[in-house]
């Protein structure tokens, strides 16, 4: 008897593994809703940039996450820039205040270089933010940003904020 049991036991516990091995493995989709988004090297999408950093320069990255494309396509960026900073002066894009970043088969990041001058003047109490915004892109199968996370602005923007050093 107590035999039969142990074949019961060893029996239900294979049907049961094989049952749930079975519904665990759903077919996979292969990645089909490509995107994009921006961020520095190390994942954020803000930084503090030192009123007193001269010739610094910071940089930011478009990426993909998508399946290879067969065709180039074009990123479009802008630069918001606030009240207390000016371009020339506090900071320079090496692309310009509105860019195109163009991604070849198989190209999957961009930069986005800015270089940041002192300003030992620098007004706290203004707007010293400057904004890299992507704006668009020439394929319509790409979404901007992380729109999964809930949050449609995530890692569209990168935010710089001045700031005097204490």
């Amino acid at each position: 008897m107590k035999r039969l049991l142990n074949i019961i036991y060893v029996a239900a516990a294979v049907c049961s593994i094989g049952f749930v091995s079975a519904g665990c493995t759903p077919e996979m989709e292969p990645l089909d809703s490509p995107f994009l988004y921006i961020k520095d090297a190390d994942g954020g999408s803000s930084l503090n940039v030192d009123a007193e950093a001269n010739n610094y320069t910071t940089s930011l990255y478009v990426s993909t996450v998508a399946r290879r494309m067969e065709e180039p396509f074009t990123v479009t960026f802008r630069a918001i820039v606030g009240g207390g900073l000016k371009e020339g002066v506090d900071f320079r894009i090496k692309q310009g205040l509105e860019g195109t970043l163009t991604f070849q088969p198989g190209i999957t990041r961009q930069p986005i270089h800015i270089v940041w001058s002192r300003n030992s003047s620098l007004d706290s109490a203004a707007d010293n933010t400057l904004t890299i915004e992507i704006v668009s892109v020439s394929n319509p199968e790409f979404t901007i940003g992380y729109l999964s996370l809930g949050d449609e602005n995530k890692y569209r923007t990168y935010t710089f904020t001045r700031v005097k050093s204490n």
